[in-house]
């Protein structure tokens, strides 16, 4: 049974691409406050989620495909 996303159990859920992109929009708004921090242990972060912003970019892109293919399933 998920509790987040959207399924026969649970209706109300949210769609994966839903959740990935409000992941990564919430990682966007997190950089915004440490870019101009320049201490190093604020680089680390930022290089790390910028990262992981790329790697989420990624998976959207999964999860399009998975729902047009879905789609196609009916």
């Amino acid at each position: 049974m998920t509790k987040i996303l959207v399924s026969p159990d649970n209706p109300e859920g949210l769609k994966l691409e839903t959740v990935l992109d409000s992941l990564r929009g919430d990682l966007l708004r997190r950089c915004a406050h440490i870019l101009d921090d320049h201490r190093p242990d604020a680089a680390t972060v930022l290089r790390n989620n910028i990262e992981i912003m790329a790697l989420l970019g990624q998976c959207l892109d999964k999860a399009h495909d998975s729902a047009k293919a879905l789609t196609r399933l009916g």
